[in-house]
């Protein structure tokens, strides 16, 4: 006696009813292949699913930071504000390692620091940031400043964006107040015969680095 089946239609998703003789293997294949095709249907919309929620979770675990980068022009030394996608994750450090990198094309402006300094740590202390660099920070320093007499007045205003922009960078997270910069754990004493405090020579590290708005030029 023949079996109606109805298994769907690829095209306009409606059943069609399919006649099967008294064969049950036949019948019973047939069975099994409209199973599985509903079964496969399941399985890609979970696929779906699971791709839409991995994006999700992605999204979720970035975090947009603003870094400080220099611009000069003839009569200006300043700093411009620069967005960046970072992961969710130890987000003071990640934000140093990213302005140690620099900018990632010249419309973002100049670099600041040297790209061979390292973070050794950061601890914050209320609204403190106390960030430990490596010793780089001032004995690579040529790699930003001019080392030439003729670009003294110019090396100081590089001096005061470098720190300025740690400052800023670190205070447009709205916790931190304040920074403290250590070299190889220390604010003052020597390295390789330089003075820590002085940092590339115009400065006093000692202090605490507050924001400074009136070196952003947006």
């Amino acid at each position: 006696m023949a079996e109606r089946l109805k298994a769907p239609d690829s095209k306009s998703g409606r059943g069609v009813n399919l006649l099967v003789g008294s064969n049950p293997t036949l019948s019973a294949n047939l069975e099994t292949g409209i199973m599985m095709a509903k079964q496969g249907k399941f399985y890609e919309k979970i696929i779906i699913l699971f791709l839409l929620f991995a994006s999700m979770l992605s999204c979720s675990q970035k975090k947009f930071i603003t870094l400080y980068f220099s611009e000069y022009t003839d009569t200006d030394a300043y700093l411009s504000p620069v967005k960046r996608s970072v992961i969710r994750d130890n987000l003071y450090k990640i934000a140093l390692e990213e302005l140690i990198k620099g900018p990632k094309n010249h419309s973002e402006g100049n670099a600041v620091l040297p790209k061979t300094t390292k973070i050794l740590s950061v601890e914050k202390n209320d609204n403190l940031l106390i960030v430990n660099f490596s010793k780089e920070i001032i004995l690579d320093a040529n790699q930003i400043r001019g080392s030439s007499k003729a670009e003294h007045f110019l090396s100081i205003a590089i001096e005061e964006l470098a720190l300025g922009s740690i400052a800023n960078t670190l205070t447009e997270f709205p916790e931190i107040e304040a920074v403290r910069v250590l070299i190889e754990g220390k604010n003052q004493g020597e390295i390789n015969g330089r003075e820590i405090a002085d940092f590339w020579g115009h400065s006093d590290i000692r202090d605490n680095l507050t924001r400074s708005e009136g070196l952003i030029r947006k």
